[in-house]
């Protein structure tokens, strides 16, 4: 898994369900993520609505590597077998 910080969308959430008081939400929107441009697009359910971007601050270099390689084990195991 990785951790994406990216607090427009986190307002933009807190804004959309802040009358919501169940311990667990799942919204029903669609979130698409640009690791290039480092931009979450979001699409809820509401066609009026259409799509926003949010931004975040670019991965690292190893962050990088380890989603281009397919997670920390593949990389390992390149290593191993190198």
């Amino acid at each position: 898994y990785i951790v994406i910080e990216c607090p427009g969308l986190v307002d933009a959430l807190q804004t959309a369900f802040k009358d919501d008081e169940s311990p667990t939400l799942r919204p029903n929107w669609q979130a698409t993520v640009d690791f290039t441009r480092s931009k979450i697009t979001i699409r809820t359910p509401n066609a009026n609505e259409g799509s926003k971007t949010y931004g975040f601050s670019p991965l690292g270099k190893i962050a990088q590597e380890l989603i281009v390689k397919g997670g920390f084990e593949a990389v390992i195991r390149e290593q191993i077998g190198s």
